[in-house]
């Protein structure tokens, strides 16, 4: 089942986005700051719909900054240019996770890759020898989302004085 990430306020079906699922802060107006994008079964090679999902990662990533945009508009841009929202692909035997971040030097946003996470096991039995590579990968995933969700508390906080 497709999650729908709405990019604009059109109600029209064109300007609706939808990702494999979403990650969404309940307590902020139901922002989403982690969607996830699967290119087809695992191992797949298709190298067109790898990269189309990718670039429907991108553009979901910056909807994401859009809404948070729009529903805090009288926060510090100061902290606004903390935020980072993300994305993860997975696509053949890996896992990226992906995320748009401000750069000061660069061309405002980029695309940084977070971190990848290859999976390497062939069979059920092999899974143990993957395990901490699996954990630290998520770990990291947790960690960035709830720095994530510190900066959007503070656009929060800013932006009702």
């Amino acid at each position: 089942m497709a999650r729908k990430t709405i990019m604009t306020e059109i109600n029209d079906e064109s300007a609706i986005y939808k990702a494999d699922a979403t990650i969404s802060l309940y307590d902020y107006k139901n922002l989403e700051v982690l969607l996830l994008e699967t290119s087809g079964y695992f191992g797949n090679k298709d190298s067109s719909k790898i990269s189309f999902d990718h670039h429907k990662g991108l553009f979901g990533a910056l909807s994401m900054l859009k809404a948070i945009a729009d529903n805090y508009e009288y926060g510090s841009i100061q902290t606004f240019k903390d935020v980072k929202v993300f994305f993860t692909h997975a696509a053949g035997r890996t896992v990226r996770l992906w995320s748009k971040k401000y750069i000061p030097e660069g061309p405002l946003y980029e695309l940084w890759l977070e971190e990848s996470l290859e999976i390497k096991i062939s069979s059920f039995k092999e899974k143990d020898e993957q395990l901490p590579a699996v954990i630290k990968f998520y770990w990291t995933m947790k960690k960035l989302i709830e720095e994530t969700v510190e900066t959007i508390k503070k656009l929060k906080c800013k932006g009702s004085q």
